[in-house]
């Protein structure tokens, strides 16, 4: 389900028929915007992709990423009388990978032997592994040890539509858990089965320089069964089949993130005076301190008696990240900057994306990161947020706020496309391991400011 982020702006948009002299106009800088680092507690995501492996960096610390995983049930489906089961693979399929490419991953699969997983429940992304298997249990662990070289994926399958191979990893579970799995025939409904099947918990045990982006993962049940060679033969056929069970979206499945050092981390970049920081996936952001009430009686003691309305507010966050295109940063130290950045109201974060709200421009405020080339060819970087409407709303807000708490979040888009348009259709948090390094508002040469804009109309428009 999604919903729009609920700030109620029904005005801020609207379009005037203006008499001469019935509007004034200025241009302005707005200055005194405060940056601080922010570190957010975990909250639920809905992943669509998953990483998977453990990554160290010298100044970001190590993060482990792993996952449970929920698998669908085949609805109604009935094995052939004769079958027998031949064995189960998982397989797991993967787009990319962050990191060194020929540095093996140690991949582990444990039996979620204690509590499954369900849709009614809120898990938040350092959810306590412990409450749903036995990792102590070696009877629980069904592979151990499967190691994989991201840029070298022995596995691989060949895609004819594409012409190219895409990734994939094949695990082949013991006998005795294959056996049990295949003893399942109650297909009468997903809970049924999640109560039999709870799921995989899969996660690693060696390597700590790459991280593999999971995109889909599924068991394969390899069965055979007899039919009579003809119609009233004493001799019979035997025929293979494959039966599939995927971890999709009819099912639960977590992203599960452990961040030792984050607390050291945050405590460093903290006291960096110069920069700003924004991490992924361990929850560090930007927080923007926004004077609001003092740009609201400033932009009110220009206008007079005229009602304000903000024409164009334009907020750029300079990338200090290095040579993006050229790839000219110490990748070793850092990750890439994110993609895509939300500028979102601090008390509306935990509430957008545990309800998949969609942007607002009153509330939460996307921007793609941007580049520029200056006379000397070198290239600048930088997210710029359009804040014309949410400068609007809160000028004609009656509720005192003094400062306005903003989160610079980094984020995945979805976009989708119409006939005429394409439009956002989904905001996640970005899962991929990103480092967004930034010009904070101590930067005197590239400061946070706000370049604005606006007007003041008399009583004489005619809404």
């Amino acid at each position: 389900m999604l919903t729009a982020c609920n700030d109620d702006v029904a005005s801020a948009g609207a379009s005037a028929l203006l008499e001469e002299e019935s509007v004034v106009v200025f241009a302005d800088t707005l200055r005194n915007i405060r940056s601080e680092i922010f570190m957010a507690s975990p909250i639920e995501y809905t992943p669509d992709s998953f990483l998977l492996g453990e990554c160290v960096r010298p100044n970001v610390g190590t993060i482990k990423a792993d996952i449970l995983a929920q698998f669908t049930s085949p609805e109604g489906f009935v094995y052939p009388d004769s079958a027998q089961i031949d064995s189960i693979t998982l397989m797991m399929f993967y787009r990319s990978w962050h990191g060194d490419g020929n540095a093996p991953i140690g991949i582990t699969v444990y039996e979620m032997d204690k509590e499954t997983l369900y849709f009614d429940s809120v898990y938040t992304s350092d959810v306590d592994v412990n409450k749903f298997c036995s990792l102590h249990d070696s009877t629980r662990v069904l592979y151990r040890d499967k190691i994989v070289v991201p840029a070298v994926p022995k596995d691989s399958v060949y895609h004819s539509t594409t012409s190219s191979y895409i990734p994939r990893i094949i695990m082949k579970m013991n006998d005795h858990y294959a056996q049990k799995i295949f003893n399942i025939k109650d297909f009468s409904s997903k809970e049924a089965f999640n109560q039999l099947f709870k799921g995989l918990y899969i996660t690693t045990n060696y390597g700590g320089a790459s991280a593999l982006y999971v995109y889909d993962i599924c068991l394969a049940i390899h069965y055979h069964y007899t039919i009579p060679t003809q119609e009233g033969s004493s001799t019979y056929t035997t025929l293979p089949d494959i039966k599939y069970l995927h971890a999709n979206v009819e099912s639960r499945q977590i992203n599960r993130y452990t961040y030792p050092e984050r607390d050291i981390i945050y405590g460093k970049l903290k006291d960096d005076a110069t920069r700003d920081y924004v991490l992924s996936p361990a929850n560090i952001y930007t927080q923007l301190n926004i004077p609001i009430n003092d740009i609201k009686q400033r932009i009110q003691s220009e206008v007079g008696e005229k009602r304000p309305y903000v024409n164009m507010a334009s907020l750029k966050v300079n990338v200090l990240n290095g040579d993006i295109a050229n790839n000219q940063f110490n990748l070793a130290n850092w990750a890439r900057p994110a993609t895509s950045m939300m500028l979102i109201k601090k008390s509306a974060f935990e509430r957008f994306f545990t309800k998949k709200e969609l942007p607002s421009d009153t509330c939460a405020i996307c921007s793609n990161l941007s580049v520029s080339l200056d006379e000397k060819k070198q290239y600048h970087y930088s997210y710029i947020f359009d804040l014309s409407d949410l400068l609007t709303h809160q000028q004609r807000d009656t509720m005192s706020l003094d400062t306005l708490e903003m989160l610079l979040v980094p984020v995945k888009i979805t976009t989708a496309y119409s006939s005429s348009a394409s439009y956002v259709s989904a905001v996640q948090v970005e899962q991929a391991v990103t480092s967004t390094i930034l010009s904070s508002s101590s930067d005197a040469e590239q400061s946070m400011n706000i370049e604005v804009i606006y007007s003041g109309f008399s009583d004489k428009v005619l809404w």
